[in-house]
């Protein structure tokens, strides 16, 4: 990985390869902006610059983050950091610590964070990553340059998708619309196979009788919302078609005919309602209702054609 080689920000990168060109990179640095979008990215090759080589088993770079996704960030990484960041680098000249989703550090391990940023070790940079700046302890991200990133957009992420990833420029503009414009989500997304995913709601709930095997109200609780996502997206579709046939928002263009035929069919009311109901749905599980409930009320609430 290269600078050349990430995607958008550019304003950030100048700023990263000025501090280091000027020897004035800060002690500690908060990385903010939607999950998805490249800061971890943009974080590994700004220490790689810092200690001259690739970061994965570097003896300098240390790397903290939760056990799994959503976990909390205990004070034992935080230890474990504390350990090192005082001491003089192994080969480079300064250590460099990523701290990844760094809004999830629990309230013990923020405050055994402050303490090192309240006496910065000399030969260390630290780089925190969040979601937003508002979801870390404010006397943390008082002690950070803050650097607060935005996604790329739609038609970037599209272009990527088609030049590096091979993807059809159909698929590659359902993954950028369903990952509003954040590269690393979309790649996430064709990681997980969510095209074929998208076939098989699509052809179960557009075309019924094309597939017979899907029961949606069976399905776990993750499962359904994200068939319930994908349902909306339809009915997102139709309703823009309805306004304007060439729109180009449209994330399912692959089915355009498909699209215009419900479009002809059904009303703007019911469009929206649909739209609602699936929201309602989509809350309602979030709340751990009966899925096999949920469904069932859905399927009774939204048009069809």
């Amino acid at each position: 990985m290269s600078w050349d080689k990430i995607k958008g920000n550019e304003k950030i990168k100048d700023f990263l390869k000025n501090a280091i060109a000027s020897n004035k990179a800060a002690h500690a640095y908060l990385f903010c902006g939607p999950s998805g979008i490249g800061k971890f990215l943009f974080a590994k090759e700004f220490a790689k610059e810092l200690v001259g080589r690739d970061v994965e088993n570097h003896p300098d770079v240390l790397f903290i983050a939760p056990d799994k996704p959503g976990a909390e960030i205990k004070i034992a990484e935080i230890r474990r950091l504390q350990s090192k960041v005082y001491l003089k680098p192994y080969e480079a000249q300064c250590r460099v610590v990523i701290i990844n989703d760094a809004q999830n550090l629990n309230e013990e391990s923020s405050n055994a964070l402050l303490k090192v940023l309240e006496e910065p070790p000399q030969h260390s940079i630290l780089i925190l990553i969040s979601t937003s700046a508002d979801r870390v302890l404010p006397t943390i991200a008082s002690r950070c340059q803050i650097v607060k990133f935005s996604i790329l957009g739609v038609k970037m992420v599209e272009e990527i998708l088609e030049e590096e990833h091979g993807l059809s420029k159909d698929k590659a503009h359902y993954l950028a619309s369903m990952a509003q414009g954040r590269l690393g989500a979309a790649i996430l997304l064709k990681d997980k196979e969510i095209l074929e995913y998208r076939d098989s709601v699509l052809d179960w709930f557009v075309n019924p009788d094309k597939e017979k095997g899907f029961e949606l109200e069976n399905m776990d609780r993750d499962t359904q919302k994200n068939a319930m996502d994908i349902i909306a997206s339809w009915y997102r579709d139709v309703l823009f078609y309805k306004i304007d046939s060439g729109s180009d928002i449209i994330m399912n263009v692959d089915r355009k005919k498909e699209i215009a035929r419900w479009a002809n069919k059904v009303s703007f009311r019911d469009l929206e309602r649909s739209i609602e109901s699936i929201f309602d749905g989509t809350s309602a599980l979030s709340a751990n209702a009966n899925p096999k409930v949920v469904v069932s009320v859905l399927m009774g609430n939204l048009a069809k054609v």
